[in-house]
């Protein structure tokens, strides 16, 4: 959504989040509650910030609550159909992430430059996880090693996924 004084940044409600190899790039493919679809486009080194950001705000405890927390997410994340964009739904590279948290919520506002296209996705605890292990899995498969995962952060579940498939 382009954003004017009137409006107010695009809600995803569900993203389908995958590596694609020809742009070396992280796309997120969104959908809001009415059905409306975009691409966002996150660099490497954009999400190296973010997943930092993402890691502090968990509950900072033991590394083996830290990892039972985890696979307690993990084990609740249902496979659901992967979103996906029309090939006229609007694609735009993401310059900036607001993160902004507030009882217990993080919200993240993807901005593009001049933030002239804004979206926000909402996370709990559980779903922030969940988002994580697929972000893991998709640094695996694009070989980034960037990132300092936790040690607690190694998945326990595997999915039996054919490389490149999207997951959401």
């Amino acid at each position: 959504m382009k954003l004017t004084d009137k409006t107010l940044p695009l809600e995803l409600t569900r993203i389908t989040t995958i590596y694609v190899d020809t742009e070396d790039r992280i796309g997120l493919v969104g959908e809001d509650e009415i059905g409306e679809h975009q691409k966002l486009w996150l660099t490497q080194r954009l999400l190296n910030h973010l997943v930092e950001k993402l890691l502090d705000w968990l509950p900072q405890t033991h590394d083996g609550i830290q990892e039972i927390a985890q696979q307690v997410a993990q084990s609740k994340h249902e496979p659901e159909h992967p979103v996906i964009a029309s090939s006229e739904c609007l694609n735009w590279l993401v310059n900036e992430i607001t993160i902004e948290s507030s009882k217990g919520v993080m919200g993240l506002l993807f901005k593009s430059d001049k933030c002239e296209y804004v979206a926000v996705v909402r996370f709990n605890e559980i779903s922030l996880r969940q988002w994580l292990d697929i972000l893991f899995r998709q640094y695996q498969h694009a070989g980034w090693i960037s990132v300092d995962w936790p040690s607690w952060f190694v998945p326990t579940i595997e999915l039996g996924l054919p490389d490149g498939v999207a997951v959401h």
